[in-house]
C-alpha cells in the first residue's frame, strides 16, 4: 500500500495519470510497478506479484 509520495511527478502520474512531472517513455513501467507496490500487503506479496521488480 502506498501512503506517500516524496516526489510530486510520481505522485501525480499515480493519482490522474499525468505525465508533466515523468519521463513519459517510463509510463508505463511506472504504471505496472506503483500498481504492483499499491496491491502489496507486505514486502513477500511483491516476489510473488510481480516476479521481479526490477525497472
Amino acid at each position: 500500500m502506498i501512503k506517500a509520495f516524496r516526489h510530486k511527478g510520481l505522485d501525480a502520474f499515480f493519482r490522474t495519470g499525468s505525465k508533466a512531472g515523468i519521463q513519459p517513455r517510463h509510463a508505463g513501467k511506472l504504471r505496472v510497478l506503483l500498481t504492483t507496490l499499491d496491491s502489496a500487503k507486505r514486502p513477500d506479496d511483491m516476489n510473488r506479484q510481480a516476479g521481479s521488480c526490477t525497472p
